[in-house]
């Protein structure tokens, strides 16, 4: 197994990259790690953003996590 990427900028998590080895694929690690992490900061109370695909197709597929998406602009994005 691998693990995922992240990255704070203004007290929200950046969540960045789902990384499985290719040899774990398929056989709901993913879903596992992101389900974890996100009621790990659900329990924290830190918004996220998802910049990582399978992410945001995970928030897609359960919309009960929606309420930890970060409404303020990324930082980044910023000038």
């Amino acid at each position: 197994l691998q693990g995922m990427g992240h990255r704070v900028a203004d007290g929200t998590v950046d969540l960045q990259h789902t990384i499985i080895s290719e040899a774990f694929g398929r056989q709901g690690y993913a879903r596992t790690l992101v389900t974890r992490v996100l009621d790990e900061y659900r329990e924290r109370g830190t918004k996220v953003r998802a910049t990582c695909s399978y992410v945001r197709d995970f928030m897609d597929r359960f919309p009960a996590y929606r309420d930890l998406l970060a409404t303020t602009p990324d930082p980044r994005a910023e000038g």
